[in-house]
């Protein structure tokens, strides 16, 4: 199977959608399939040296409708299976290129668009508009949450949406156990014992994550059992 991934963004960047689609274009090549990855950052480095079946890293200057062609009439003699795009529009820089992305790739390919929406139901209504024109453009839609899928469900696309919970951000081969002695070392920077309850939060400060409730719901949990629970 072939699958053209594309997103702005891959493991290099500060970015958890990059992070988590460089582990998917892994797997999948794991899997056997003959993976391309069009993105606007580097190759990464790969560990462990070189794979027996490595990505096809695809570079992308901007994401105009021009370069966007160009990379679809590269695949015309051996299209993929399926393309793939991750779109959070922020990383995109609200190009409007990338909104024709679904009709560029079927019309030249003949191929199915899959688009996998990030973050659309909690988007103020006034940024909308360029998640729906993917929307409709593509032959399918991948959302991260239930409540994302029922947003679209009630715009008429629930049908052809399929909820897909995003993972984490680790490799399949992440071994914890190898990082034992480095988590106590930051535990005894900060004057955590080896048996104290640690709540951490793995990612972004983002309003919409809700995080002050964690705060609050810590700080109660610091008063309710001070012997043990303590807030830095």
């Amino acid at each position: 199977m072939r699958v053209l991934l594309i997103s702005a963004t891959a493991s290099q960047m500060k970015c958890g959608i990059g992070d988590y689609t460089t582990l998917l274009a892994d797997a999948l090549a794991d899997q056997g399939c003959e993976v391309y990855f069009a993105t606007a950052t580097d190759q990464p480095e790969q560990e462990n040296g070189p794979k027996h079946n490595p990505i096809r890293w695809i570079n992308v200057d901007c994401w105009n409708v021009k370069s966007l062609k160009r990379i679809a009439q590269s695949f015309v003699n051996d299209p993929p299976d399926v393309v793939h795009l991750q779109y959070p529009a922020k990383v995109f820089r609200r190009s409007m290129g990338i909104l024709l992305a679904p009709l560029i790739f079927r019309t030249i390919l003949k191929r199915p668009f899959v688009t996998t929406l990030h973050v659309f139901r909690k988007m103020v209504l006034y940024k909308k508009p360029p998640f729906l024109v993917l929307v409709v453009g593509s032959d399918h839609i991948v959302v991260t949450a239930p409540r994302e899928k029922q947003t679209l469900y009630k715009l008429g696309f629930g049908h052809r949406t399929t909820v897909i919970p995003i993972g984490s951000n680790f490799s399949l081969s992440f071994d914890p156990m190898a990082y034992v002695g480095k988590r106590d070392l930051i535990r005894s920077q900060f004057g955590i014992g080896p048996q104290e309850f640690v709540l951490c939060n793995f990612g972004f400060l983002d309003p919409n994550k809700k995080l002050e409730r964690v705060v609050e719901a810590v700080a109660r949990l610091s008063l309710e059992m001070p012997h043990r629970w303590r807030t830095l």
